[in-house]
Parts: C-alpha cells; structure tokens; sequence
C-alpha cells in the first residue's frame, strides 16, 4: 500500500456513524485499543468527513456503524455512503484497504446492522480486505452492547497482533501516554483542552493542512431556532407518562415531509450545572473565556498530515484539528449547552476518572467498573439504576477533574429526536397545504354524521389481565390479513418502545398473513418493508 510522506508507516483510522453517540464512544476506545503499542498514529473520525480516497492511506481502517430507521445509515454517515454508491467505481478502487468492522443496532427491527453489513459489503465489492470477524452489537441481548463489544476485542486484537506486533521502543514517534506497556484504558492525556482566551494569541488558529479528503463536522448548517408557542401535558398528572404537545413556529419555512423527526437540543439544569461547578472547585473559572484546542503535548510535529476528531465540532469549528477555527465560550455555557452532565456514563468514563483521585481505593474501584471482567457490576452499578455522570462524581468525591480537560472525559450533549405531527404546512412554493383529513375534520359542523372509525385497543395496565398490541391482532386475524393482503394502501406502524413488543407485533402479523392462505408470510411482510408499508419507530 502508498503511504504519503506526512503519514508514518504504522497508521491507522477508525471511522465512525452515529446517532447517539455510542458508536463515537466505541470508536474511541478501539483507538485507544490500537495506539498502545500497535500503532503509530490512530484518526478518529465521523465518516462523512472524510472521502473514501482517503482511506488508502492507512494500515487500517476500523468502521464503527450504527443502524437507524428502516436500516439506513446515521446522519453523518450518509454522504460517504452514497459515495460508495458511484456506478463508475471499479472491483480495485479500495484495493490494499484492510477493513474491520462493528456494527451496533436493535434486534427488535428486521433490518438489524442492515447498515454495517451493507457497508461491509460494499467495501469488499470495492476490493477492500476484511480483517478479523465482524462485531454486531445487539442493544436488547444479554449484556447489551459492552459485552458483544469486547467479545469481539479480544479475537480482534488477537489478529491485529498478529499482523501488526507491537512497535519496538523508539521505532516510531509515539503519541505522549501511549507506549508499548499498554497503560490503562482510557489513555493518560487529553488529545483536546480548554485554555483560556488570554493564554492564547487570538482564538482563531491556522489551518495546519490544505488536505481536501477531509471536511468540517458540524452540523450547524441544519440547525435553526424555534419559537415555542404552546407546551401542553397531554397525560393526567397523575400518569406515569408525561408526554408533551409543542407548537414551534421559525422565521423562516422549514421542509420536513410526513415520517421526518425534529432534532431538539436540550440544555442541563442551571442547578445541576452549579453543583458540579462546586463539586469540582470549578466556580473561579466558571465564566472566564476559553476556547477548544488540540492539546500541545499530544499533538504530532506540524508537518504531517494530522486530524484529530474534536470532542465538539460546533465549538472548535469542525471535525478535526486540520479545521481549528476556534470559537469563544465559557466552561458553565459548555456544561449548560455542550456536555452531557446527566448521561449514564460508559466504562471507559470511569477509567478515566481513575487519572484523577488519590484515594487507592476509590480508583480501584472505578478500574474495576472500567476492566469488562466486572461488566456485570458495572451494570449494576451505572447501567441497571440509570446513574448519571453527575451523581458519580457525588460519590467518589476524591475525584478532581481538570478544568481543561473536561471535553475530553464528558461526552457530547447530544440532539434528542422527536417525530413531526404534520397539520399544516407551506410547501417550498410558499402555498399553504393541509392534510387530508385535517381540513375535513375542521371544516365539519357540529351534527355532521362521520363515516365509522374502526379502534381496537389494547391496555396492558388498567386491569389486571394484561392485554397487548399483538392479542388484539390475533384476535382479529383474520380480518386484518385480508386487509394487508388485498388492500394496497394498507400500512402497518409499528410506535412505542423496543423490546419484545415489535418482535411480538410482527409474529402476530405473519400469523394472521397465514390464516390468509400466504405461505410466504414473511417475504410478504418484507416487501411491504421495501415498498414503505410497514415502518418502526422505536425506542430504548
């Protein structure tokens, strides 16, 4: 394989789609896996900020792939895949590229990883190489995603080993913290830091390379702000659920279609912010200007072709350290706005956070929820009860995290998705449009006599016998096969949690499809996937 000059030899890259951020986080503890000893130099990148031509100039290239929707790609993965897609890309257009693969996703949709094995492949139809056995990650199996990821570790390293041994002393530059003893996971400097305004000479640095295989990250450009017109509790109060109806207006028109969600950015509680900032000793510089930068110590000399994936593209103006168009902020509006205080922290949270304390036992025990040989105590502990990060830092107060390398060791705050009820809209030729049956209902006056509605519903709490989604379709098997198999516009959704009700709607479809007389019950129901009929919305 050609390395380019700015690269050393031992190079690789873990590219990674996300919507959640889990995919990031795995992305970055294979890194971490891959510098300790392996390797030279580990990029850690979103897919779609880089090109497909990139990839040749590494040893290795790592996909961490979620699968969203009907098994499409995550947002930042879209535009490299559809780069993949050109019709006039040859069988050795990826030729010399060695590939390994993890893909996460839900067993409770039928397309489960549909996006890692498309990708997978792809690359292969492309002339890429595989390396190793490829990692699919099911949310709902025993031990969820952590341990299929480090069932996989192993056997994955074990090949990585065997074709790339571990660097000998002094072979290679090697990143500050990353030698060939291993060192504990989690890594022992921070690849991004805040300083402060007045250290730096201007908050807008240089770009360090012209390289166009890479792009900025961010996706400011599809943001926009809302103003909130009406926020009302559509559940009792005394309901377990408190389920909302918003109505956003903007300045502009929006396009959104029928199945499109809206991404809301939340921000964490001005009283949680301030007890961290308390708990932390942070309250001195909690409102001094800082910016977000590559961290100095860890950097590579200038000269090679360098990117190192930022923690918060919006603030430090891109995906990588090639685009470091700092942006001004302070450490509370990041913990406000930027940092995902509550999360349930990951397990290599807790190896980093074993950097930061004195107490011997305390940073044992947070090793411990770190090492996956005690993956069952650290579900019992984090996962199982739902504790946040910030009641984490309550409990081992030994813990003092550096101020400046907090980007480093809280994730992101991440978007959270909502689907879009569509009423009333304007159309990109600024015509009002109204749905259908909304204009009909509207426009009806009291007394008018309305064609029948057929309901059927199923409580599973308000008596003792519970009823489910999928018995009131066995009930009305047949009816409801008739239905789906002559009446082309019959559509199937399927809303509300992931699990085993979705496994169980759809086995009481391919029931009542076989009450039908449709021996191919399954292909039918498949075809309606492709065809849009039959759609999933669901969550954990």
């Amino acid at each position: 394989m050609s390395v380019p000059a700015s690269l050393p030899p031992r190079s690789a890259i873990v590219l990674y789609g996300t919507e959640t951020g889990t995919a990031q986080d795995l992305a970055a503890e294979i890194a971490r896996y891959l510098e300790r000893g392996h390797f030279a130099l580990v990029d850690v990148l979103p897919l779609d900020s880089v090109s497909f031509k990139l990839l040749a100039s590494y040893e290795l290239t790592v996909f961490v792939v979620a699968t969203t929707g009907q098994g499409e790609f995550p947002s930042n993965a879209r535009k490299f895949w559809t780069s993949l897609l050109r019709k006039k890309l040859g069988p050795a257009t990826l030729q010399g590229v060695r590939f390994a693969l993890v893909g996460l996703g839900s067993s409770s949709y039928p397309r489960f990883n549909w996006a890692a094995r498309k990708l997978a492949k792809r690359v292969k139809m492309l002339g890429a190489e595989q390396v190793g056995e490829a990692c699919e990650c099911d949310e709902l199996a025993d031990g969820s995603t952590e341990r299929a990821f480090e069932d996989w570790l192993g056997p994955f390293g074990k090949e990585v080993l065997q074709r790339w041994p571990p660097l000998a002393a002094g072979e290679e530059e090697a990143a500050p913290g990353h030698g060939c003893d291993g060192g504990q996971r989690g890594g022992e400097i921070s690849k991004w830091i805040l300083q402060r305004l007045d250290e730096t000479e201007s908050p807008l640095l240089p770009s360090t390379t012209g390289n166009d295989d890479v792009q900025g990250g961010s996706n400011a450009a599809d943001s926009f702000e809302a103003t909130l017109e009406c926020n009302d509790r559509v559940t009792p109060a005394s309901h377990w659920q408190d389920v909302r109806f918003l109505r956003l207006s903007t300045s502009a028109p929006v396009d959104y279609h029928p199945g499109d969600s809206l991404a809301i950015q939340p921000e964490n509680m001005a009283a949680d912010v301030d007890h961290l900032l308390s708990l932390m000793d942070w309250q001195p510089v909690a409102d001094i200007p800082v910016v977000l930068m590559p961290n100095p110590a860890y950097d590579k000399p200038r000269s090679r072709v360098f990117h190192l994936s930022s923690p918060l593209p919006d603030i430090s103006g891109g995906a990588s350290s090639t685009n470091p168009t700092t942006h001004t902020t302070t450490l509370r509006q990041l913990l406000t706005s930027h940092l995902d205080i509550t999360a349930i922290p990951r397990r290599s949270f807790f190896s980093q956070l074993a950097r930061f304390t004195t107490n011997a036992m305390q940073k044992e025990r947070l090793l411990e929820f770190a090492n996956p040989e005690f993956l069952d105590e650290y579900y019992d502990y984090a996962t199982r009860p739902r504790r946040s990060i910030l009641e984490v830092l309550q409990e081992f107060d030994s813990v003092k995290l550096p101020w400046r390398e907090v980007c480093s060791v809280i994730s992101a705050l991440r978007p959270r998705q909502f689907s879009i009820s569509i009423v009333k809209y304007r159309t990109i030729l600024r015509k009002m449009r109204e749905g259908v049956c909304t204009r009909y209902l509207a426009n009806l006056a009291v007394g008018s006599k309305l064609p029948k509605i057929i309901i059927h519903t199923a409580f599973s709490r308000d008596q003792k016998a519970k009823v489910y989604v999928q018995d009131r379709l066995r009930e009305h098997a047949e009816e409801l096969g008739g239905l789906l198999l002559h009446d082309p516009s019959a559509v199937v959704v399927v809303c509300g949690a992931s699990g085993q009700m979705p496994k169980a709607v759809r086995l009481a479809l391919v029931d009542a499809l076989r009450r039908a007389r449709r021996a191919e019950a399954e292909q039918f129901l498949a075809r309606m996937e492709s065809e849009g009929r039959y759609r999933q919305e669901t969550w954990s």
